[in-house]
């Protein structure tokens, strides 16, 4: 009885030990899968509103869907990046700098396309490494002018 207790007791530990062990990797490759995607959704808004900046001055009207498109890629950055985890938490202060661009975008686009050099000079850094610290303060900045300065 004993020694199928002390064999239950090893075999039990273990698969803990195992468990615990896949749970983790698991946990990591769930992480990196989430940046490649945050990273490919910064990516894309900056394509996005660098080609709408490309055409705005040739034809106003027919080129304003461009910009939405960049607006609503940059919605999905956002909300990945709300899902990224930061050292076991969500990173609020760059959800939150998001979140004030991304408001302006939709409620102020006038605002965003009059600014839209400063606003997209502070993207692309984003869209080449969104875990580059310049690129947050960049990002900041625009987004404190927009609040703020700008209005």
């Amino acid at each position: 009885m004993k020694n199928t207790t002390k064999l239950m007791l090893v075999v039990l530990s273990v698969t803990t030990v195992l468990f615990c062990w896949l749970w983790i990797r698991e946990i990591a490759d769930h992480h990196s899968e989430m940046e490649e995607l945050c990273q490919s959704y910064a990516e894309q808004a900056v394509g996005h509103l660098a080609e709408y900046e490309k055409f705005k001055d040739i034809n106003d009207e027919s080129h304003i869907g461009q910009y939405w498109g960049s607006v609503s890629i940059f919605y999905a950055f956002k909300e990945t990046l709300y899902l990224l985890p930061d050292d076991g938490g969500w990173n609020e202060a760059r959800y939150k700098i998001c979140d004030v661009l991304y408001d302006h975008m939709i409620l102020a686009p006038d605002e965003v396309l009059l600014h839209l050099d400063e606003v997209l000079a502070a993207m692309e850094p984003i869209g080449e490494d969104f875990t580059s610290p310049r690129a947050w303060d960049t990002l900041n900045e625009v987004s404190y002018n927009l609040q703020y300065v700008w209005e």
